[in-house]
C-alpha cells in the first residue's frame, strides 16, 4: 500500500502533526525521534495511509493547515511532502492546492 510521508520541522511539530491528522478524511500516523538532539529542530513525520475524502477537498484542507500552521510557530517551518513514488516537494505558501492534490492521488 502507498503512503505519503510528510516532515515537519518546527517548533512543536508534534502538535501540528497531530493537527494535520485530525483532518476529517485522513488516515495515518506519527513519528517523532526519541531524542532530538539540541541543535537540530525537532522534525516529526506524519505518514498518510490513506484518503476517504476527494483528493481536491482534502488538498485545500491540508494547505489550509499548512498557512495555519505556520502563522502559530515561532520561527521557521519547513514541512517536505514526500508521495507515495518517491518525489519531494516543499509545503510553502505558493504550492497550489492542484499541486497538493497531484501528491494526494499517488496514494490511489
Amino acid at each position: 500500500m502507498g503512503q505519503i510521508k510528510i516532515a515537519i520541522e518546527a517548533n512543536r511539530s508534534a502538535e501540528a502533526a497531530q493537527d494535520l491528522l485530525a483532518i476529517p478524511g485522513l488516515s495515518g500516523s506519527i513519528e517523532t525521534p526519541a531524542e532530538p538532539k539540541k541543535t537540530e529542530g525537532l522534525t516529526t513525520v506524519a505518514t498518510i495511509v490513506g484518503i476517504v475524502a476527494g483528493s481536491l477537498q482534502i488538498a485545500e484542507q491540508i494547505r489550509q493547515w499548512y498557512l495555519e500552521a505556520k502563522q502559530q510557530r515561532q520561527g521557521n517551518m519547513d514541512v517536505v511532502v514526500e508521495s507515495a513514488d518517491g518525489k519531494r516537494v516543499l509545503l510553502d505558501e505558493d504550492l497550489t492546492v492542484e499541486e497538493i492534490a497531484q501528491i494526494l492521488q499517488s496514494l490511489r
